[in-house]
This record gives C-alpha cells, structure tokens and sequence, in this order.
C-alpha cells in the first residue's frame, strides 16, 4: 500500500498526556500532535522485517471495503481520521514537531522493539 500516513504509539499518547499534565498553564487550551512515524504499510512491514529478523508478508488483513463490517465503525472512523480523509484535516504536524516534547517518541522500528520486549517479560 502506498499511501503514506501519520502513526502514532498508544505508549505516546500517554508520554504526551504527562508531558501535559506536568505543565498545565502552558497546555491549557492547546493541542499536541501525537505523531511518531509517517509512512505507509511497507514502512511498517520493514520495520517489522529489522527488529523481528523474518520476513513479512505484505498486504491488508482486511480489504478496506470490509473494515467497517469486519473489525468496526469506531476503528474504521479513527483510520479515516489519521489518514486525514474524514471532515476536517486529520492529524497534522510532524514526527520532527512531536519530538520537540517526546524525544524519544516511537517510531516503526522502535514500538515493535517495545512490543517485543514487553512479550518476554
């Protein structure tokens, strides 16, 4: 799949919401990106490919037409949305814009090194 797109960690979305909350005066009425990886389904595959050393088979686990029937309304609109297609401009900024608050914000490559990890646990 070629379209690229603005992903982001659940791991960041609370590193985000701490950075906020530690600073309330300086957040109230403001927003925060949460963008760690721009990029498109292949990215991810070789990312996947680097940190879990095999191979990835490429391709959608579920046709985009079918999403909505098969996994979702809620997941469906939250994809359409980060993809920028939904009423409105999705998520804008850049992975760059959110490192300036979270430096260490995942990546492709970074939050499957911290799935893996946390699946040896």
């Amino acid at each position: 799949m070629t379209e690229s797109v603005n992903w982001c960690s659940t791991y960041d979305i609370g590193r985000a919401a701490a950075v906020q909350f530690r600073n309330p005066d300086e957040w109230n009425g403001k927003h925060m990106n949460v963008i760690g990886f721009t990029g498109d389904l292949d990215s991810c595959a070789d990312a996947l490919e680097k940190v879990g050393g095999f191979p990835v088979k490429r391709g959608l686990a579920v046709p985009l037409f079918l999403r909505t029937l098969v996994i979702g309304k809620d997941l469906h609109y939250m994809c359409e949305f980060f993809a920028g297609r939904m009423n409105g401009p999705g998520k804008r900024g850049t992975p760059e814009d959110f490192r300036k608050f979270v430096p260490n914000a995942h990546d492709a490559e970074a939050w499957f090194r911290h799935q893996i990890g946390r699946a040896h646990v």
